[in-house]
């Protein structure tokens, strides 16, 4: 074989690896949701909510709201829920002793 597809053959497998890598590392974790850090707040407007399918609203600190919104949604795709399930509505978003806390109907 000569060098220039041996070179070929060594790039596709680099390169193959590499979004492999990409792959897993995009991979849904789990949120620590017990980590005060996903709370903790200085002011109401560190505080957004998250609405989970069949289950009452979570408010986080919006430094980790994307990646726990991102996880309820891939969650909630292997949900189903009763059309009669009645879920609390949320009342108040504010920052609490410096904790994002939720006020429920």
């Amino acid at each position: 074989m000569s060098r220039f597809p041996r070179i070929i053959l060594l790039a596709c497998i680099v390169f193959g690896c590499g979004i492999l890598a990409c792959e897993k590392a995009g991979a849904q974790q789990q949120p620590n949701l017990a980590n005060p850090a996903y709370t903790f707040c200085d002011g109401d407007a560190d505080c957004k909510i998250i609405h989970p399918r069949c289950s009452a609203p979570i408010t986080v600190n919006k430094r980790h709201y994307i990646e726990t919104d991102m996880w309820f949604h891939h969650e909630d795709q292997y949900k189903t829920c009763a059309d009669t399930l009645a879920l609390p509505e949320v009342k108040a978003n504010s920052c609490v002793a410096h904790r994002c806390t939720l006020e429920l109907t």
